[in-house]
């Protein structure tokens, strides 16, 4: 017997236990609570994407056709209760080739002019007057703070709630002096200067950031043996003496001594990220349920990871997406095939596959993070 119902605006077919068989959209039933776990849904049209991201509840993609002249336009879908971080995305009409969502805000970078556009709610959501004009090479979101990597020199910067400056380190830079001006030594003089770091890639999570160093780091040096090294960052606390600044990073946030990373990404508390040998590894305030959960056939080689408040997904070289944690809704049982990208959210999973389609999986009902933009889903649950 088979009926349909609509719940909460969704359309539902409803399967009858006798005649229930697994197929594409459920493939893990729970015989105890004669439910589906997983649910696959993807939008109903036949848009195809460049970029997916999500955040707690919501989740946001970059449409890339051209022909219907939509190509860099974002469809946002997601939580009641984040609608104003979702409002009117294409506003400003431009044209996106990146985006970064936060527990209130997303961020964007213009595809052709490289500047940096926020909306939503929050100081997160307010690209500073002095920013407006640059350019942007990456682009990061934790749940109340934005940061963003230059274009011309890959040094990051911070805003929002909390005070996530970089770090700032100097260097002794030779002073040019005219011959015979020489130090009492009998030597030459140098300058402590400052300088910006160099970062590959940016990741934030509830009062920290770490970055991916790249190259030499900005020492302009030759030194290729920091790259990959990882920095992570805490608030800063501006002191009454002048120009005083205090980090203040916990020492269990900080990444391990001698770690190199080709990817990093944050939950609220701890850190994850591929090594260049193309492992996984996290620090920080790591969830049991995820420290104790990684399967037996977690191997690499790795290429990316996304990790959410209490569940992990890593994608390997050939595009397979392997989750593990918290997998009470099925947001760790990932599809099969092929994936550009994968990101994580609070109780739901999703990934850009090879052919450009968005596929989520993981609790819908009553939660609306892995809805399409249509608001629409074909689900299978089990009817008594």
């Amino acid at each position: 017997m088979v009926g349909m119902r609509t719940v909460l605006g969704l359309f539902i077919c409803c399967v009858h236990v006798a005649a229930y068989v697994p197929g594409e959209l459920c493939t893990n039933f729970d015989v105890e609570r004669q439910r589906c776990l997983k649910w696959v849904s993807t939008p109903s049209d036949n848009v195809r994407y460049s970029d997916v991201q999500t955040s707690k509840s919501t989740t946001c993609a970059v449409e890339r056709d051209p022909a219907q002249g939509r190509q860099g336009m974002i469809a946002c879908w997601g939580d009641d209760g984040e609608r104003t971080a979702l409002s009117r995305p294409n506003e400003h009409e431009v044209q996106f080739s990146t985006i970064a969502i936060g527990y209130r805000h997303v961020c964007g970078i213009h595809r052709i002019t490289k500047h940096l556009y926020c909306w939503g709610r929050g100081p997160a959501a307010v690209v500073p007057r002095h920013l407006k004009a640059k350019e942007f090479k990456t682009l990061a979101a934790g749940p109340h703070d934005t940061c963003a990597t230059f274009q011309h020199n890959d040094s990051a910067i911070c805003f929002g709630e909390h005070e996530l400056a970089p770090p700032q380190r100097t260097k002794f830079v030779a002073a040019v002096v005219p011959s015979g001006e020489l130090s009492p030594a009998g030597e030459g003089y140098a300058t402590e200067q400052p300088f910006v770091l160099r970062y590959s890639q940016i990741s934030i999570g509830q009062t920290f950031a770490c970055g991916v160093v790249t190259g030499d780091g900005g020492y302009n040096d030759g030194d290729m043996s920091r790259d990959g090294s990882v920095d992570c960052w805490g608030t800063t606390k501006i002191s009454a003496m002048p120009n005083e600044r205090t980090m203040t990073l916990p020492a269990v946030l900080s990444p391990p001594s001698g770690i190199r990373l080709k990817y990093i990404s944050s939950g609220p508390r701890y850190s994850c990220g591929v090594t260049t040998a193309g492992h996984v590894r996290c620090w920080g305030v790591v969830p049991p349920i995820v420290s104790q959960a990684v399967p037996a056939d977690a191997k690499g080689p790795f290429i990316s990871v996304s990790v959410g408040e209490r569940h992990v997904c890593a994608r390997r070289n050939e595009g397979e997406v392997l989750c593990f944690g918290d997998n009470r809704d099925g947001q760790t049982y990932a599809p099969k095939g092929k994936f550009l990208s994968v990101v994580v959210g609070l109780r739901h999973s999703c990934g850009l596959r090879h052919d450009a389609r968005v596929y989520c999986w993981g609790h819908s009902l009553g939660y609306r993070g892995m809805l399409g933009p249509d608001d629409t889903i074909e689900e299978r649950i089990e009817m008594y």
